[in-house]
Formats: C-alpha cells, structure tokens, sequence
C-alpha cells in the first residue's frame, strides 16, 4: 500500500505499471474486491445484516 494513494490508486498503481488502458484499469479496479471499501476515502464498507 502507498499511503498518499486512496484505494483506488493503490489498486490501479500495478495495472498502470503493466501498461492497462485507462478502460480496463477502472474496469478491474471497480469490479474487484473494491467493494468493500469506499474506493476515495479507503473506508471499509459494513455489509448488510
């Protein structure tokens, strides 16, 4: 984890790093285990009961 990046950035930093397009990084980014966490403050997100 880079602290200075959300979770988003951190996420995407290695799909950058290995030449992604700007279409599959949000892609995967969004589509992942990102939901879970509030992908801008990095929160995490409490499931439902």
């Amino acid at each position: 984890m880079y602290p200075p990046l959300n979770v988003y950035g951190n996420v995407a930093f290695n799909l950058r790093a290995k030449g992604a397009d700007k279409e599959e990084i949000d892609r995967k980014v969004r589509g992942e285990k990102t939901h879970l966490f509030d992908i801008e403050t990095g929160d995490r997100i409490r499931e439902k009961n």
